[in-house]
């Protein structure tokens, strides 16, 4: 059975690999299903939280509290984002971002 490509609507970026595909550009991935596995394996094992203990000075929870209010998140979140900002940044200013 083959598909109509006409029976979907592609975006650009949707467009633009099929041309890719079709001018030879891009190639099939063998054993797709092993393929798919292994990926989740690793996307289920990097986007696992990790429990941390820290101990922040008491004035700078409050602080911290008030502008997660403001922006109507939990604090805990917002310590959150912080830190991926931060780890982010950091390897973004080396040149490897990871």
């Amino acid at each position: 059975m083959t598909l109509d490509s006409k029976a979907f609507i592609l975006d650009d970026f949707e467009k633009q690999i099929e041309r890719e595909y079709e001018a030879g550009e891009r190639e099939t991935v063998e054993n797709l299903e092993e393929r798919k596995e292994i990926l989740k394996i690793i996307a289920g094992n990097t986007l696992k939280r990790k429990s941390i203990t820290i101990r922040p000075f008491g004035q700078d929870i409050v602080k911290l509290k008030a502008i997660a209010a403001h922006e109507w998140i939990p604090y805990q979140s917002k310590i959150v984002s912080i830190l991926h900002q931060y780890v982010r940044e950091y390897w973004k200013d080396k040149g490897e971002e990871k």
